[in-house]
């Protein structure tokens, strides 16, 4: 039985199969050692030995196997001086032939390496502890086990320095190969009222190194803060996506307003040169301003009173509490217990970094939620249970409200669930860093919106 690593967790692989299930046999002149040794090893490839500074490469190591084994990882490797992004490995197996041998491979780990500095990078050691099981040739009816600890040789890349000729000026450290396009949310608008720009750049390559270029904002416009998100739809080699900047800004007066090109520049690698690319004009037409007599007459007066939320409590506590007995039914339905009679080889559980944790009874959380009388308490659990809730959807041990936006951020396109996470970490953090008393409907609206995206999720 064989056990792999992917996105920070072990996954048990099924056994081998075929010839190599058959128990292999030790012949009189043979030592274990060496016959494991000759069968067994453990590899590293790299997709290349010469990269610069920031490039980004794939290394991937593989346990390959010619006997019949239960092996388990014991250390996995350890990088220094990059930054590292784990790729989908998934069950990945295959056979291969060296020199007329045929082994099968396994995927221990695979990983995009993004060196920060240059010189030699070292990748680091993983080792891999394999159970075999012989059968003696004089005596069939002998059988004895031997254990074998592997490791890969050692290995590295070399890393350059990216060329300081011909560097343009507001070159930001992005290497690969990216386009970019802007655009604005409407060409026409009300001086004074929000526009936004995004500006979107795409490829292949470090992603995180893209920073907001430079926008010569045209005359009589005001622009804010800029916020962004990254997407990558898929773990695999080479890394690609977008990163998109949302700048929002408004016109002072009548008239048209042309945003100019926007200037992006990044070094690719497989030319070794740097490149330097364009967006379009971008045309806006600042219409007269509404009066603020005129905006007034919209607003429909209202009952500010909390009357009418107070039934959402109840409301939400019945829901939670009927999704909570529906799960609990199907968790002792579909609880067994599986006995192995014929299991003589106790195996070696992976040691990981990683605690593997029974996943979390969410409708019951959300019912203790509610329960809670203190406002400091309430918002403590809120925001624990919705990074508890990225963790398990995602599968990752990042802890931090950052690491975790960007985890979402890696992993789905679904802008409306992204905006509802940021919505309630940005509520939470406020009721507990800048505590007033909360009203009963604003803790209703926050479990109402737990509950939603709970089961957007799929976690209830």
């Amino acid at each position: 039985m064989f056990y792999a690593y992917s996105h920070g967790q072990t996954k048990r692989l099924p056994p081998l199969f075929d010839d190599l299930q058959k128990t292999p046999v030790l012949h009189a002149d043979e030592k274990p050692e060496d016959k494991i040794r000759n069968n067994i090893f453990v590899d590293v490839s790299v997709s290349k030995r010469t990269v610069f500074t920031g490039e980004p490469f794939l290394v991937i190591y593989k346990l390959y196997t010619a006997l019949n084994s239960h092996s388990s990882v014991k250390q996995q490797p350890f990088f220094s001086g990059c930054s590292v992004k784990e790729l989908t490995a998934g069950n990945e197996m295959y056979d291969e032939i060296i020199n007329g041998k045929r082994y099968h491979v396994f995927i221990i780990r695979k990983v995009q390496l993004t060196p920060l500095q240059e010189g030699p990078l070292p990748l680091g050691t993983a080792t891999v502890e394999n159970i075999i099981t012989f059968i003696n040739s004089d005596d069939p009816y002998k059988i004895q086990n031997y254990t074998a600890t592997l490791s890969n040789k050692p290995s590295s890349v070399d890393v350059n320095p990216l060329p300081e000729k011909n560097k343009p000026a507001d070159f930001s450290g992005a290497v690969g190969q990216f386009t970019i396009s802007a655009k604005a949310d409407t060409n026409s608008t009300p001086a004074g009222e929000n526009v936004h720009l995004q500006v979107i750049i795409q490829g292949t390559g470090n992603l995180q190194a893209i920073n907001l270029p430079v926008i010569n904002w045209p005359k009589n416009t005001e622009h804010f803060d800029a916020s962004d998100t990254q997407y990558i739809p898929k773990i695999i080699f080479p890394v690609s996506g977008d990163k998109i900047f949302d700048i929002p800004f408004i016109g002072s007066k009548e008239g048209e307003a042309i945003i100019p090109p926007v200037y992006f520049s990044y070094f690719d690698p497989s030319t070794h040169t740097y490149k330097t690319i364009h967006t379009d004009n971008i045309s806006i037409l600042f219409t007269k301003a509404i009066p603020r007599k005129d905006e007034l007459k919209n607003i429909v007066a209202e009952d500010i009173t909390n009357r009418k939320y107070l039934w959402i409590v109840p409301a939400i506590a019945f829901t939670v509490a009927v999704i909570w007995f529906i799960s609990s039914r199907k968790k002792i339905k579909n609880d067994t217990s599986v006995v192995n009679a014929d299991h003589k080889i106790t195996e070696v559980s992976v040691q990981s970094e990683f605690e593997i944790k029974p996943a979390t009874n969410f409708p019951g959380e959300l019912q203790t939620l509610t329960s809670l009388e203190d406002d400091h308490a309430f918002f403590i659990l809120a925001k624990a249970l919705l990074s508890q809730a990225i963790q398990e959807k995602y599968n990752t041990s990042f802890a931090s409200e950052t690491e975790l936006i960007g985890v979402l951020n890696d992993n789905t396109k679904n802008t409306s669930l992204r905006q509802m996470v940021q919505y309630l970490y940005k509520k939470c953090n406020l009721a507990i860093y800048a505590p007033v008393s909360a009203p009963h409907n604003e803790r209703a609206e926050v479990c109402s919106q737990l509950l939603l995206l709970f089961q957007q999720m799929g976690l209830v």
